[in-house]
């Protein structure tokens, strides 16, 4: 049976029901404003997930006897609704939000779990709570958006001499469609690369699965070629069934700073290929997406690296 009110301070059931509605539409209004702002940060990932939770979790304050199953379902259909809302007015794709998903269940269901220890507090304690606490979220957001900075490395050894390596990296290549689900339904990646003269300044040319990008070349040797990036490279293009996104964080929110690759000289006519990469990224929780954005870019590298090799020890036989 429901929990009886005892005190004409509490609100009544109808009354607590009709401010989850309004809080729950006031947290999604504010998604939407961080998000056409561009603020990728604790406040969208953490502090906005957690307060749809602590509300869920609240509610029982009146309905004690729905079971944590019903809560828990509640929450799960309040999460995909506001994500397939996003997608309908075209502020995200699928892609963003898959790997977002990861970040924001957590704080969503340990807010439910602390809304439902607070739960005999009085309403408009609980108003202040929230406000208190995204409050605080987005005065720290706001103070501290700053670019984070990572590496990330992978080599692989090849059954062939480094001058045929060499050739190969000059000269123009052509790769394998990405097995992987990311890159085939949206995130960049290589197609074809080749060294050029463009201007009297020797470039990279990479026609990508979403557009074409020279490359200005900052190191040429026998045994190094270091590029780097002057213009925004499309990172990728968001899969959305309902329009064509334009997301601030596919411009300037991930910039590779430079990529290499060396080749170093092994025994028995191998050759070590490293392929390396170092970027910066603009989102945080920073551990999160640092995650993300090293596995995007080893996955990269495996895949060119591996083309390499299959290339280069088809063309010895």
């Amino acid at each position: 049976m429901e929990e009886k009110l005892s005190s004409s301070k509490e609100v009544s059931a109808k009354g607590l029901k009709v401010f989850v509605i309004v809080q729950i539409f006031i947290l999604f209004l504010t998604t939407i404003i961080m998000l056409q702002g561009g603020y990728y940060t604790w406040s969208l990932f953490v502090a906005i997930p957690f307060s749809l939770g602590l509300t869920i979790g609240y509610y029982t304050k009146v309905t004690k006897s729905v079971s944590w199953l019903k809560k828990l379902s509640i929450l799960f259909f309040l999460l995909v609704a506001i994500c397939a809302a996003l997608m309908a007015i075209g502020l995200e794709g699928f892609i963003c939000v898959l790997m977002a998903l990861g970040l924001i269940v957590l704080p969503a269901l340990l807010g439910m779990f602390f809304g439902y220890l607070i739960r005999k507090i009085y309403l408009i304690n609980f108003i202040l709570v929230v406000v208190l606490l995204n409050s605080s979220f987005i005065v720290y957001d706001l103070n501290g958006r700053k670019r984070f900075e990572a590496e990330a490395e992978l080599s692989v050894v090849i059954n062939q001499q480094p001058e045929k390596i060499k050739t190969i990296l000059k000269s123009k290549f052509t790769f394998s469609e990405h097995p992987n689900f990311l890159f085939k339904n949206g995130i960049s990646y290589p197609k074809s690369m080749q060294v050029q003269n463009i201007n009297n300044k020797l470039c990279l040319v990479c026609s990508l699965n979403n557009s074409k990008v020279s490359l200005p070349i900052q190191e040429l040797s026998d045994s190094v070629i270091r590029f780097t990036t002057q213009t925004n490279v499309l990172v990728m293009e968001e899969v959305n069934p309902f329009h064509k996104v334009e997301a601030k964080h596919q411009q300037g929110y991930f910039k590779i700073v430079y990529g290499e690759f060396r080749v170093r000289e092994l025994e028995n006519n191998k050759t070590l290929l490293i392929a390396k990469t170092k970027y910066q990224y603009q989102v945080t929780p920073a551990f999160y997406w640092r995650w993300w954005t090293n596995y995007i870019v080893q996955e990269m590298h495996e895949h060119v690296l591996s083309d390499i090799k299959r290339n280069a020890e088809t063309r010895g036989k």
